[in-house]
């Protein structure tokens, strides 16, 4: 990571602030163009379409414009007369491209062959995009799921212990019982964070899906 190994790294975390960002919203709908994957296809077959455009340019006829204008300036020294005299000249050509041996029907299809292309990269992609916010989003609910449940196993869980270290403290129980009901508790507990940590990993996998998080 590039840490320096001879600095103490500080780690904090808010448990109540990590369960405020489990909810999310798992109505909406998959908008592909927030993805840059999609984004760049899609710049990329707009490209295409100008370059497919421009080989059509090819059977246009080209029309060539010159023109030219010289000054030539006479000194007569005897008479003390200056005269001048311009030359000026304008002109155009026209091509008309008749046959090229099928080069610019073979570039046309060249053309359009590869936007083809693209454009089956783009549906590809977005089948791609839908699974995988499918599957993020089932992970989601199934990871938020055994969430729900193991929060109410510490419940349940520090409800028996607590029974339990009663029962101790008045006579009832062993001391034994005090300390299963205890490592119980802390299983549970640890349990509890890894599930907690399970759904916002599956909930940031959601976001990466909708193209809200792009790394």
């Amino acid at each position: 990571m590039g840490y320096p190994s001879q600095q103490e790294l500080p780690v904090q975390y808010d448990t109540l602030q990590m369960e405020d960002e489990i909810a999310f919203d798992t109505l909406q709908k998959l908008n592909h163009s927030a993805h840059i994957d999609y984004q760049i296809l899609y710049t990329q077959r707009e490209l295409q379409n100008a370059n497919v455009k421009y080989s059509y340019w090819a059977f246009l006829p080209s029309i060539n414009a010159f023109g030219r204008t010289t000054l030539t300036i006479r000194i007569t020294t005897t008479a003390n007369c200056i005269t001048s005299v311009s030359l000026s000249y304008v002109g155009a050509t026209l091509s008309l491209p008749i046959f090229q041996g099928g080069k610019r029907m073979a570039k046309v299809q060249e053309q359009k062959l590869t936007r083809q292309r693209l454009d089956i990269g783009m549906e590809n992609l977005q089948n791609n995009l839908s699974t995988e916010y499918s599957r993020a989003l089932a992970s989601y609910k199934s990871n938020l799921a055994a969430y729900l449940a193991q929060k109410e196993n510490v419940a349940l869980a520090k409800e028996v212990y607590d029974v339990i270290q009663l029962q101790y403290r008045n006579g009832v129980r062993t001391y034994l019982d005090v300390t299963v009901a205890e490592s119980d508790l802390r299983t549970t507990r640890i349990n509890y964070f890894n599930a907690l940590y399970l759904v916002l990993a599956s909930k940031m996998d959601v976001l990466r899906a909708l193209g809200e998080i792009k790394y």
